[in-house]
């Protein structure tokens, strides 16, 4: 790293080394000769400007649990991205598996403290009361959903996952506590119906970055 630093700026690179007790390492032979640009190469493999406002395809969806989660329906909900070429993580307080309401062993696949809402494209909490208060009460899950927010992401619930939405939101200071805009997916049933899901998917293909309209208000 000092190597790569030291081929941008010497002077702080040399400030880094002293820093850490080190000896400042030349940079690689020949880096001088590497072609520069005004302006950056665009590759329109990367870029999701260019991406059909229908498709899911290789986005990452959350899906926030904990024990007692209904597990058909999060089966069920998954199962859906997954065939439309989603890649869907389930996230939990904890590494290992949590027990569904059905008693079901479901693997989690990152816990909250570890993974950052950064990582994924959009987030689902499904309802239970006994599972969304569970996840209420965890202050990763509850910073996991305020980023997610802040960071323009598609954020889904339905019942009794509504409750960690508005708990974030109060978190962070949100008008009249709650959180508005494009992309907040919300459903009181206890089930996720075709309309229901079908709401996500578009706000997943869509999501450019939804603007919010309080993130001025919004606290860290």
């Amino acid at each position: 790293m000092l190597a790569t630093l030291n081929q941008v700026d010497p002077d702080l690179a040399q400030r880094v080394a002293d820093g850490l007790g080190m000896k400042l390492p030349a940079p690689p032979i020949g880096y001088q000769d590497v072609p520069y640009t005004e302006k950056p190469e665009m590759d329109a493999a990367l870029s999701m400007a260019d991406v059909p406002d229908t498709a899911i395809n290789g986005r990452k969806i959350a899906i926030l649990v904990c024990d007692h989660v209904d597990g058909a329906l999060v089966n069920a909900v998954r199962e859906t991205l997954q065939a439309q070429g989603a890649v869907v993580k389930l996230l939990a307080p904890k590494l290992g598996d949590i027990t569904s309401s059905e008693g079901q062993l479901m693997h989690v696949d990152h816990s909250l403290p570890t993974v950052s809402s950064v990582l994924f494209d959009a987030v689902l909490i499904p309802g239970n009361d006994e599972s969304a208060n569970a996840l209420c009460n965890d202050a990763n899950a509850i910073m996991f959903v305020k980023e997610a927010y802040k960071h323009g992401k598609p954020i889904a619930a339905m019942d009794g996952g509504i409750s960690l939405i508005d708990k974030a939101a109060l978190s962070a200071g949100a008008a009249n506590g709650e959180f508005k805009g494009p992309g907040i997916i919300l459903e009181l049933g206890e089930t996720a119906d075709k309309a229901f899901i079908e709401r996500f998917i578009s706000a997943i293909a869509k999501h450019r970055f939804y603007e919010r309209p309080d993130l001025d208000a919004i606290v860290a």
